[in-house]
């Protein structure tokens, strides 16, 4: 049961702060362009950070099954959100911005591979 609660409460915050981010990057950078460019950052930075924790912690088994749970289900699996991606390329190719929903999907499935790969680099060169 406490395992249900550690991914609940993570999901929780990560989907809270992603909403939040999302919202700043559209209303703040993005405004004038129909790239989601807030959902594209969430997936980015979540990408990296889940490649970084890996890297330096899970793999070395240096984390805690409870904190695990926490962090990278629930916090991060709140936090990214591949089905917003989704749906969001659909509307611009159902808008007719197919171009922006091409460089959408290929940025994103290009980018966050790298980002995953850059902090899982980075989180094994930190913990040696």
């Amino acid at each position: 049961m406490i395992q249900i609660l550690l991914v609940g409460i993570g999901g929780f915050a990560g989907s809270a702060f992603r909403y939040t981010l999302s919202l700043w990057m559209s209303d703040r950078v993005a405004s004038s362009s129909s790239f989601p460019l807030g959902t594209f950052t969430v997936n980015v930075i979540g990408c990296f950070i889940i490649g970084l924790l890996a890297g330096l912690l899970i793999i070395s088994g240096d984390i805690s099954e409870k904190a695990r749970l926490f962090v990278v289900v629930g916090f991060l699996g709140g936090f990214t959100t591949f089905s917003a991606f989704s749906f969001e390329a659909l509307n611009l190719l159902r808008s007719g911005h197919s171009i922006t929903a091409l460089t959408y999907v290929l940025l994103t499935l290009v980018i966050t591979l790298l980002v995953t790969c850059l902090g899982y680099i980075i989180g094994r060169a930190i913990s040696g």
